[in-house]
């Protein structure tokens, strides 16, 4: 039977460490492994997974239970391996958090729903919000689990400055989606607008942890930091968000210039940039004095 990679169950405590231990050297030659291949699907990741057991065997042979050498015990070292992917491995972490994101970035099973969440859009894109708010509600009482109507009725709260109730249908689309980073990222502006750096801060993070391949989180959480003259975070997290738009080849990688443009004014008038210098350059990039 083939194993989803979706499945998780709690590992065993042992008393002896070194299986742990060796689980996790071998979880990150999967991850390794993985890195090369085009696309990580469930046969890559099986793949990778028993190539790295087998290796594993010879060069951490050691340290290895007694018994790897049988059917039952190279199946459980494989299946604790696997288990560790999705939390230790960003190629795992990432096909899982699609997955994920698919299945509730989607459209309701719920006909009537998904039309008044049409209707409700087309007048939420012509700045018809009490409408669109109506249409939204209707939407989310015939499906109370559709987290695109609740992001979309929160995005009009908010554009109509009304912070309370956007964060409020926020919160609920985290409720049933705790992944969804539309709503994070809401609510991290959100946050910053209130002059809540703390909370907006948290919500950045959570971005970057449950999807460290997308560039607002850094983005977001480079403001904060710059906020706090905590210019070593702001930098690295600003050039982490930089390099992620100039290869993506996204227009957004112009907020981020002046967001760097602006750490370098900031940090040359505090007498910082030899700080500023020496993290550019661990990033390779060039700043021209």
């Amino acid at each position: 039977m083939k194993r989803s990679i979706f499945f998780f169950f709690s590992l065993f405590m042992f008393s002896v460490t070194y299986a742990q231990t060796v689980e996790e050297k071998i979880a990150v030659k999967a991850c390794e492994c993985l890195e090369m291949v085009v696309q990580a699907t469930n046969d890559t990741i099986r793949d990778c997974v028993i190539k790295s057991v087998v290796n594993g065997m010879e060069e951490y042979k050691a340290e290895m239970p007694k018994d790897i050498y049988t059917v039952e015990g190279m199946r459980r070292i494989a299946g604790a391996v696997t288990d560790l992917l999705p939390e230790t491995c960003r190629t795992v972490k990432r096909k899982k958090y699609e997955a994920k994101k698919e299945k509730f970035y989607s459209d309701s099973k719920v006909a009537m729903a998904n039309n008044y969440y049409i209707t409700a859009t087309d007048m939420m894109q012509s700045k018809k919000y009490d409408l669109a708010i109506e249409g939204f509600k209707v939407a989310i009482k015939l499906d109370s689990s559709f987290v695109k109507a609740y992001d979309h009725l929160a995005i009009c709260y908010r554009s109509q400055l009304d912070y309370t109730n956007a964060i409020k249908y926020y919160d609920a689309s985290l409720r049933i989606f705790p992944e969804g980073d539309l709503a994070m990222m809401n609510l991290g502006v959100i946050y910053t607008l209130k002059e809540d750096n703390d909370r907006a801060l948290f919500y950045y993070n959570k971005m970057i942890d449950i999807n460290p391949e997308n560039p607002e989180g850094y983005f977001g959480a480079a403001k904060i930091y710059l906020l706090r003259d905590e210019y070593e975070k702001a930098l690295s997290n600003a050039f982490t968000a930089h390099l992620i738009y100039v290869s993506e080849k996204s227009d957004y990688k112009a907020d981020s210039e002046k967001l760097i443009k602006l750490m370098y004014t900031k940090m040359k008038e505090a007498k910082q940039l030899g700080l500023f210098k020496q993290i550019a350059k661990q990033y390779h990039i060039n700043i021209n004095d």
